[in-house]
């Protein structure tokens, strides 16, 4: 949402390559230096006593020239002070930490975490305030004089079909002529097409198919919870849906390759 918010001209891929910058194992890795956290991951099981022995306890300090022996052998001190850990491993400490918070607080105590670690979750401007939510309109004219506009373009291509069917009314009615636009539609001209639309709805439907997952099976393992959640948000099942609404009969384009595909899915001619 932060990336949607900071760079309104940035198209879709842009922002998915900023996105990747931020989240990639490296780039967390780099935040648990910064702030110090690399020193509380603990890789290795504790181990107090024989010669797997890793562990002393608090303000004890081992003297490097005594002769410690455990079962007769000499033991290594670096055995108490040093862990081999891959970097990917303080990415996935950084991650877990924020579902720490997540689970443990709300949102917003969440998102301001994820700000003290230097992710940019929270669009503010230079003067510390949450910045605007950028237009969704090509044209430059203010929302008074393109409403009216957007409102008859919205009763001829009877959009209103759409919010029926879903059961919900949009306010700003040029959201949802958007969300059906292909980039290669000639007929609307008054708003941008879905393509930056997707790459926030996509990270939305991620995060909402992990949570239910998540709350609704506490013994699942991790990757079990990507392959479901991987399941619920594939394209072919959210075509089905599309389909089966006969919401596909509502996006505008001009591609015969796209009629070609949609036609040849959905069995119709209503395209």
């Amino acid at each position: 949402m932060c990336l949607y918010h900071r760079y309104p001209a940035a198209s879709a891929g842009a922002l998915t390559v900023e996105k990747a910058k931020q989240i990639s194992n490296e780039n967390l890795y780099r935040i648990a230096v910064k702030q110090r956290l690399k020193s509380y991951l603990n890789v290795m099981k504790i181990n107090f006593r024989g010669k797997d022995a890793n562990w002393i306890p608090p303000a004890y300090v081992i003297n490097e020239t005594s002769q410690l022996k455990t079962d007769g052998e000499p033991v290594d001190l670096k055995d108490y002070s040093t862990q081999y850990v891959k970097r990917k491993a303080f990415a996935d400490m950084i991650e877990a930490f924020i579902g720490a918070f997540l689970i443990s607080t709300d949102y917003t105590i969440t998102m301001q975490f994820m700000k003290w670690l230097s992710i940019d979750v929270i669009p503010l401007d230079k003067n510390n305030h949450i910045m605007e939510v950028p237009s969704i309109l090509c044209s430059y004219s203010t929302n008074d004089e393109i409403r009216p506009i957007v409102g008859k373009f919205y009763k001829e291509q009877a959009f209103d079909d759409i919010e029926k069917i879903i059961n919900y009314n949009f306010k700003n009615k040029a959201y949802l002529i958007a969300a059906f636009t292909h980039p290669s539609s000639f007929a609307n001209r008054l708003t941008n097409c879905y393509e930056r639309l997707e790459f926030l709805g996509d990270a939305v439907l991620d995060f909402l198919a992990t949570r239910h997952i998540f709350i609704t099976d506490t013994k699942i393992t991790p990757g079990r919870v990507t392959d479901i959640r991987q399941d619920l948000s594939n394209n072919g099942r959210l075509a089905y849906i599309l389909v089966a609404y006969r919401l596909h009969t509502k996006i505008l384009h001009n591609s015969p390759d796209l009629f070609g595909k949609i036609q040849m899915y959905a069995g119709d001619n209503e395209v």
